[in-house]
């Protein structure tokens, strides 16, 4: 985590596979903003575990409209990941 004077801090959720974080990190640090990378699951090696959380085709079309693909799951996972982060921190 890279840390200034300030408590605000933005959460980056990435798979490993995918990591795109470079440019985000270095406009954050120009703008001296604390950062925090948070890992989430990915589809590419965690499709088990993702397809276990997965709570079937009918739950989602009933709740959202339309089923809800696999990594829509493992950004899901992220996010939550990073508010947890967040909670258990003392930034703004």
């Amino acid at each position: 985590m890279y840390q200034t004077s300030t408590s605000i801090c933005a959460y980056i959720v990435y798979i490993e596979e995918n990591d795109r974080s470079i440019g985000l990190i270095s406009d954050l640090e120009i703008q001296g903003l604390n950062w925090e990378k948070v890992l989430s699951l990915s589809r590419f090696k965690d499709e088990d575990e993702l397809k276990e959380m997965h709570r079937g085709q009918t739950f989602y079309e009933l709740t959202i409209g339309r089923n809800l693909l696999v990594p829509e799951v493992a950004a899901y996972v992220g996010h939550q990941r990073a508010i947890e982060s967040f909670m258990k921190s003392e930034n703004e």
